[in-house]
């Protein structure tokens, strides 16, 4: 009996879990898909591609880093410290996080 209800026990806290798991994706995905990363900003901003330091930043949501034609892109969210350092930074603009200078050679 106590086995039983123990496992049972174990089983639900994991399926809450998963099923918290599940809601913070599809909340993630929603804002992803809300992004509209046609329009050209002349300033950092949500659905922005920023090279600073030969590193490209994405600011959307956070993500695994994506491997793409031979760059490594690191998509943040825009509550992330870097993120909001960046975020209304124009192209050349330099910014200092965590004792490291980042500074916008490019702006997508």
């Amino acid at each position: 009996g106590d086995k039983h209800e123990t496992t049972l026990s174990m089983m639900h806290l994991e399926q809450e879990k998963l099923n918290q798991k599940l809601k913070e994706f599809l909340e993630a995905k929603a804002i992803f898909e809300s992004i509209d990363f046609e329009k050209n900003n002349t300033k950092v901003s949500l659905g922005s591609l920023v090279l600073a330091n030969d590193v490209y930043f994405l600011i959307s949501v956070s993500l695994p880093k994506v491997e793409l034609e031979e760059k490594t892109i690191f998509a943040i969210s825009p509550q992330a410290p870097l993120a909001q350092k960046l975020i209304g930074r124009d192209l050349g603009d330099s910014i200092e996080v965590n004792q490291l200078n980042y500074t916008i050679n490019d702006l997508e």
